[in-house]
């Protein structure tokens, strides 16, 4: 990534019943916000820290260890 290029993003699921539709295009611009003080959180207690999705580092990730099902959430504490 690049500080200040635009990325933009979709998202869709799987699981054994198929894909989903992409759900509409978000964007970020690495660089303009401050993520130091959020924390991540879900509901599952997979093998990641949850954090990782949130660290900026392409070399780390989140995965909730298990496969998707009814129920599952992630959250963001932005600190505000």
């Amino acid at each position: 990534m690049v500080t200040g290029t635009t990325y933009y993003y979709v998202v869709s699921a799987l699981n054994p019943a198929g894909e989903s539709a992409n759900s509409s295009q978000a964007y970020a611009i690495p660089g303009t916000l401050n993520r130091t003080i959020w924390v991540a959180s879900s509901s599952t207690s997979g093998s990641d820290d949850p954090d990782n999705a949130l660290d900026g580092n392409l070399n780390t990730r989140w995965s909730t260890g298990t496969s998707q099902a009814n129920g599952q959430w992630f959250q963001v504490d932005m600190g505000s």
